[in-house]
């Protein structure tokens, strides 16, 4: 009985000892082998981010680049406002040649889009609203410092899915791609973002929980570009988006607006020096004509000879486009040419390269702007108070086929009188049908528009 008491009072003894030790190791202050956490529930995301996305929605817009040749053929995306003074981020993957972009704000409102700059390192896309083109109350989106963002940290992404209005997609700031070395390295390092998006949040907001600019999104990568950068195991089967950082973003667009040009005046024409040894006299063989230029508009074809431009003889190209310089938009020119064998003259009212941009009846194959004064010139049309002109005709769309012309003067729409009110025209073009009441050389027609 002694013996066994001993061993019960041993292993009792044991056991305080290890309990002891545990214990001092576990809670011990002086730094034991375990650090215990703060107690409480842990800190996570707030019960709802309605309040934070209806902030960031207002100042994110879904972008359509419609194609010129085929308005049919449109790519969506999403574009940022970045300014009250009209200016409009997002992703170059939207541009391109042929493309008209144009901006649906969620109040319904849409508005043409002007191209300033792009920058090839940032793959950023900087447009601006036109002057005089009516917008709803521009809400630049808050900017943040992304420098201070942090790899795990929540973040939302706002961009289009479908239809007209921002979608929203939540997920973590997973980590960086590249390595910035420099200025001169500006767009070369951008943030992998663990969500998953459609291809047409390119351009929108990555933002964080308080609603400020963290990053732009310029790609979403693929589940194999995952696997490829070694992260699947740790992000998931999901995709990768990439965003550019909002510094860079920032440095992009002021470099870009530091580069940007003034609109400059233009004839419209292309000329082929190869061609011009061959005149038997001095003049300007006409290669082509812009489409919609002050060329195009005045009648100006392909193969006539210019001899003289507001008074002064042409004798090589560089004489041309040095009397084109020396005009100023709106200014009527007297233009003499040739066409098979004939003088003939023809007056120019000089435009910019940024005159005449076409508003959303692009989807019916015509673009149109308020009339004013350099328009009324350009087209020769009577002295009206208001007005709304045809400026774009696409002959492979609805309006060609129907006979609508450049210069058209728009006075009913779907039999609602216009009278310049473009917000009444935006609103006709959503029908199955579109039935314009028509000026045209002092007469009026009516035009029904089907596809």
């Amino acid at each position: 009985m002694r013996f066994g008491t001993a061993k019960l009072w041993l292993a009792i003894a044991c056991l305080t000892c290890a309990s002891f030790l545990a214990t001092e190791i576990a809670a011990g202050p002086t730094g034991g082998l375990f650090v215990e956490g703060a107690p409480g529930p842990a800190p996570g995301l707030p019960p709802s981010l309605a309040e934070l996305v209806e902030d960031v929605s207002a100042s994110v817009v879904v972008l359509h680049a419609v194609s010129r040749q085929n308005p049919r053929q449109v790519l969506r995306g999403t574009g940022i406002v970045l300014s009250d003074e009209g200016y409009i981020v997002t992703s170059s993957a939207l541009t391109g040649a042929g493309r008209q972009l144009r901006a649906h704000f969620r109040d319904g409102s849409d508005v043409p889009l002007l191209p300033v700059n792009q920058d090839p390192n940032t793959r950023v896309a900087l447009f601006e609203i036109p002057a005089g083109v009516p917008a709803p109350k521009l809400i630049p989106v808050p900017l943040g410092d992304s420098s201070a963002s942090r790899v795990g940290e929540w973040v939302l992404a706002l961009g289009q899915s479908d239809g007209d209005i921002p979608t929203v997609a939540k997920g973590l700031l997973a980590g960086w791609k590249g390595r910035a070395t420099g200025e001169s390295a500006l767009g070369s390092r951008q943030m992998q973002v663990d969500m998953p998006m459609l291809s047409s949040y390119a351009g929108g907001p990555i933002v964080d929980m308080r609603g400020r600019l963290i990053g732009m999104i310029s790609t979403a990568e693929s589940d194999r570009a995952v696997r490829r950068l070694g992260l699947g195991a740790i992000l998931g089967s999901g995709p990768l988006a990439l965003a550019v950082p909002v510094n860079d973003l920032r440095e992009s667009v002021l470099r870009m607006l530091e580069r940007r040009e003034p609109p400059r005046v233009q004839l419209g024409v292309l000329v082929d020096p190869t061609r011009q040894a061959g005149l038997e006299k001095s003049g300007v063989r006409v290669d082509s004509v812009k489409p919609y230029s002050a060329a195009a508009a005045a009648g100006v074809q392909a193969e006539d000879i210019l001899l003289e431009f507001a008074d002064a003889r042409l004798s090589s190209f560089d004489d041309l486009i040095a009397a084109v310089a020396r005009t100023q938009p709106g200014q009527n020119i007297r233009l003499l040419v040739e066409r098979a064998g004939s003088p003939l003259q023809l007056q120019v009212a000089m435009a910019t390269d940024r005159t005449l941009m076409p508003q959303s009846g692009s989807t019916w194959g015509f673009g149109f702007a308020e009339l004013d004064s350099e328009l009324s010139n350009r087209f020769s049309l009577r002295p009206v108070k208001r007005g709304i002109v045809v400026t774009e005709v696409d002959q492979t769309g609805p309006a060609a086929r129907a006979g609508l012309q450049l210069g058209d003067l728009i006075l009913e729409a779907n039999r609602r009188t216009l009278g310049g009110n473009l917000q009444q025209l935006q609103q006709a073009l959503a029908a199955p049908e579109l039935l314009l009441l028509v000026e045209r050389d002092g007469s009026t027609r009516f035009f029904l528009l089907s596809y």
